[in-house]
């Protein structure tokens, strides 16, 4: 069993509690409205995270820069320009691999929507206005889709995409601030793809210092700010010193963000040990994003806490399809010594278009020939019906 360090335990004795708002969970799969209250948090602690998780794909670790940089900045800054991030890092390695890609579905197409960052095996933090409007309390589509390292148009075969199961927001979520949404997923692509840490930090000029990443996905060109081209199909990065933080907002002053780069956190990298994102991208001028402080720190981690730990899954978990999304042809993950009976595919309909039996697990699945869309792949196996959800996409 291999486990992750799940987060710096409360202070206890004594302390005082804060009670906010309600976080509302919007269930995608049952249609449903639940809410979570009652939050409490020790409003006498000044600085905590939840510790990252390197995750089972590979130990290797990216070492960044943290030195303050000195050149391609925003005039007036000290944060660079956009790169392109394969142009510098493996997007095979941690923490890149825990940059997505948000989708949201139309007609079973696959549509641009924001960025996001994996907080635990089955959590994505990103921005509220991606999904929802301020002070309503709906979402804008009842289908998210979460790609990791999503890149020059690809699909990463080394790691599993994951459908949206529920989305969390603040209740009447403002962009005071509250701009923050938290992604929970069908499929626990974070055991594979590790996790970075969230926090808070209450001293203003601690966040001052250090150095701050960001990976994006931007979808809009503006040559007048940016001499890149975006299509919202690579992830970019850009890094350096924030230099204004408000009670409510990280933010550079004199940097520009991009449509597309919403939901992107602000993380802080300190000597390659540790990976915290205090907050995400709210407005493009100035790259300002929403703080994470001390009670919306307990109100995530209330949400994410029983994720935070890679440990043995149980034999429905351990069969994964990869890729998938899927252009041509993919392949089945299975446990050891276990075996998959027949292979049924259908469309959304329920109606059958791919049909294997005696499936061989060293044998790749063409579906070339099926139409872009949702299918739902069906797999009998000794132990029980496995249900997976792909997307076909491409030529």
């Amino acid at each position: 069993m291999k486990l992750c360090l799940i987060f710096i335990t409360l202070l206890l004795g004594g302390a005082s509690h804060a009670q906010q708002k309600s976080v509302l969970v919007f269930d995608l799969f049952n249609g449903t409205l639940d809410s979570i209250t009652n939050i409490r948090c020790d409003s006498t602690i000044l600085h905590e995270s939840t510790h990252h998780c390197v995750g089972q794909f590979n130990q290797l670790v990216e070492l960044f820069d943290t030195d303050i940089p000195v050149s391609d900045l925003f005039p007036g800054s000290q944060f660079t320009r956009k790169k392109r991030a394969s142009g510098r890092f493996n997007l095979n390695d941690f923490p890149l691999r825990t940059s997505v890609k948000l989708f949201r579905t139309n007609s079973d197409t696959l549509v641009d929507l924001c960025s996001g960052s994996i907080i635990s095996k089955r959590h994505v933090i990103t921005a509220a206005h991606c999904v929802a409007s301020p002070g309503r309390n709906n979402l804008y589509t009842d289908s998210l889709f979460v790609s990791p390292v999503f890149d020059n148009g690809d699909f990463n075969e080394n790691f599993q995409s994951s459908f949206v199961s529920k989305v969390y927001i603040f209740k009447d979520w403002n962009f005071n601030g509250e701009d923050l949404a938290i992604l929970e997923l069908e499929e626990p692509i974070g055991e594979r793809t590790g996790w970075i840490s969230i926090g808070f930090e209450t001293e203003d000029t601690l966040l001052k210092e250090g150095v701050f990443y960001k990976f994006s996905y931007p979808t809009e060109t503006n040559p007048f700010l940016d001499p890149n081209t975006y299509n919202g199909d690579t992830l970019y990065y850009n890094y350096g010193q924030v230099d204004d933080v408000t009670e409510n907002r990280i933010s550079i002053t004199n940097a520009i963000g991009v449509g597309g780069d919403s939901g992107s956190s602000i993380i802080k990298v300190t000597a390659g040990e540790k990976f915290i994102s205090y907050g995400v991208l709210s407005f493009a001028n100035n790259l300002s994003h929403s703080r994470i402080n001390n009670w919306r720190y307990c109100a995530i981690k209330t949400i994410i806490k029983n994720e935070l730990m890679i440990e043995d899954l149980d034999v429905q978990n351990n069969y994964f399809v990869y890729p998938n999304p899927v252009a041509h042809s993919f392949r089945i993950n299975q446990p050891e010594g276990m075996e998959v009976l027949d292979l049924v595919i259908y469309d959304n309909m329920g109606r059958v278009c791919f049909l294997q039996e005696n499936y061989n697990s060293c044998s790749a699945i063409d579906i070339s020939a099926l139409a872009n869309g949702i299918y739902y792949l069906n797999l009998a196996t000794r132990n029980g019906m496995v249900t997976r959800k792909i997307v076909k996409y491409g030529y």
